[in-house]
């Protein structure tokens, strides 16, 4: 942050334009992991009952269901660490190149398969190929500063708002088109009518494809020394003479190099060092985003307002080497609060979103019998897709608004506390629906205010992410830290669905609290996420 910057507020600096091409990139990969994971959805419940293993039981198919959602988040994080550690250490391009291409395959193999065990095995493999989108909120942060950061994050929300409301549709809508659409071609297709979940799976491998041809032609590298047109900066020490370097004086200038090649908003150091291109520097063109100017690669490489931001005069020093990096990297990020704090708000509500996905699709398709509300494959993938379209509206247009203007510690307790309304209202359809027989009037009422709350859920991701950011150490350990966010969320995205489908089986088989056992667990766990919040900063110290 610049000296001038510190005394304004968030609300009173003027925002950075960002690179809206590079933005678009990094945030249409984030597109994969929705997506696929959420296209299963609507026909989870045909689909186990399908394969034969709960012999017909509709009561149980909560248990394999959960199994199925929750083997795909934790293989991603298995896997996240890693793709973030390869980030570090190889560059953000190649890792996140990786995921949509393995993923357009695997996803297709899915919809192919008719035994229990091989869904297992492919949706395994789908959290595998997913676990490096961590590495796209690296890219983020890094292109990204104080100003615009919470516009940038907030379209990692609009991305998966997208990818909730496109894969619950493609889940929805073509599932078993020989039911659907008989007299079509895909209907009478041979193909389709023994595998009738293909379809809609095929499509999400085809637009992973897609998403993987894009960020080929268009995806620069971010990470420093690791792209031909991305330059790290020497050491200041290589443009004054080395037997100079270690006198007091030398000292003392190269400081003041170093200020000036981590805040380039002054240049009075580089003029006291002789620096030659200081002239250029001054009264040349200013570099862009991307731009290969060659002058001194010390002074013309760009810089991000983000880098001013996270990155201080003592990682001038840092290690070089990666595996020590790595160590160092380790031990701040599990001894820091300004880390830990936010992760675990950000796992939690993971954790409680992730519950609330898996629990609106098997409680609406269950019958009213057992504590359902009855409805179809296709009813349900388009009230998720409707939900999803209206709160991708909410995330693009309400959220960096109000974040600026309320803060962000307000908007993340908001988020938040939309869960509690959200498991209030599936308890309340779900008794309504079984009093009356079917989903009446006052069932829809409790459907319609629980998908306004979960439209605002996103504010929640949104304001955490920008906690998590502020909080690493250092730009270098910016992957890392996002590797071991995203794998605090994966594993939380792991344990929900088999935990709360457990719950849910066992409730109806059961009869607990009317079967309303997991709602009420997940109420609790919101509670808990709730004092996890208050004990945030209430302002961002290095944004």
């Amino acid at each position: 942050m610049l000296p001038a910057d510190s005394e304004l507020g968030l609300r009173d600096r003027a925002m950075t334009p960002l690179p809206k091409g590079q933005v678009f990139i990094v945030i249409l990969m984030q597109l994969t992991e929705p997506i696929s994971a959420t296209v299963i959805f609507p026909f989870i419940n045909q689909l186990v009952l399908s394969t034969g293993i709960t012999g017909g039981d509709e009561k149980k198919s909560g248990y394999y269901a959960g199994i199925i959602e929750s083997v795909f988040f934790l293989s991603e994080s298995l896997t996240t660490m890693l793709w973030g550690h390869a980030s570090d250490r190889y560059g953000r391009r190649p890792v996140l190149l990786l995921g949509p291409l393995g993923l357009a395959i695997v996803t297709s193999l899915f919809g192919l398969s008719t035994k229990y065990w091989t869904l297992i095995v492919f949706r395994s493999l789908q959290g595998v190929f997913n676990g490096n989108l961590g590495v796209s909120k690296t890219v983020l942060a890094e292109l990204s500063d104080a100003t615009n950061m919470a516009t940038a994050f907030s379209f990692t929300s609009v991305m998966w708002q997208v990818g909730v409301t496109i894969g619950c549709s493609l889940g929805g809508v073509l599932s078993n088109p020989a039911d659907h659409w008989p007299q079509s071609p895909m209907g009478r297709s041979p193909l389709l009518r023994n595998h009738p979940y293909l379809l809609p799976c095929a499509i999400t491998g085809i637009i992973s494809f897609f998403i993987f041809l894009v960020a080929f032609t268009g995806l620069k590298e971010t990470r420093v020394g690791h792209d031909p047109n991305v330059l790290e900066s020497p050491s200041c020490a290589s443009f004054v003479p080395s037997q100079c370097t270690t006198s007091a004086s030398m000292k003392r200038k190269k400081r003041m190099c170093l200020h000036n090649i981590y805040w380039p908003g002054t240049k009075k150091g580089a003029k006291d060092l002789g620096i030659l291109g200081t002239t250029e520097l001054e009264d040349g063109p200013t570099p862009q985003y991307g731009s290969t100017v060659q002058y001194y690669p010390t002074i013309s490489r760009p810089r991000s307002t983000s880098e001013e931001t996270l990155v201080g005069i003592q990682d001038y020093d840092r290690p070089k080497n990666a595996e020590m990096q790595r160590t160092i990297s380790f031990r701040t990020l599990l001894t820091s609060e300004d880390v830990l704090r936010p992760l675990s708000s950000l796992a939690l509500l993971s954790f409680l979103e992730t519950s609330i996905s898996v629990l609106i699709p098997i409680t609406y398709t269950t019958s009213v019998a057992n504590g359902g509300l009855g409805l179809t494959a296709m009813q349900v993938g388009s009230l998720l897709s409707i939900g999803g379209a209206v709160s991708l509206v909410f995330s693009a247009i309400g959220i960096p608004p109000l974040i600026r203007y309320f803060g962000i510690w307000k908007m993340h307790f908001v988020g938040m506390s939309a869960l509690i309304v959200g498991f209030s209202c599936i308890i309340m359809a779900s008794l309504a629906a079984k009093r009356a027989g079917y989903a009446d009037e006052l069932t829809w009422t409790f459907v319609m205010i629980q998908y306004a709350s979960y439209i605002i859920l996103p504010l929640g991701f949104t304001t955490a992410q920008m906690f998590v950011v502020n909080g690493a150490p250092s730009r270098d350990a910016l992957g890392t830290t996002n590797g071991m966010v995203q794998s605090a969320r994966t594993l939380a995205r792991t344990i929900a669905p088999v935990c709360v489908m457990s719950l849910f089986s066992i409730s109806k088989e059961q009869n607990l609290l009317y079967g309303q056992l997991s709602y009420v667990v997940c109420l609790l766990i919101t509670i808990c996420g709730l004092r996890n919040v208050l004990k945030l900063p209430r302002e961002l110290s290095r944004l």
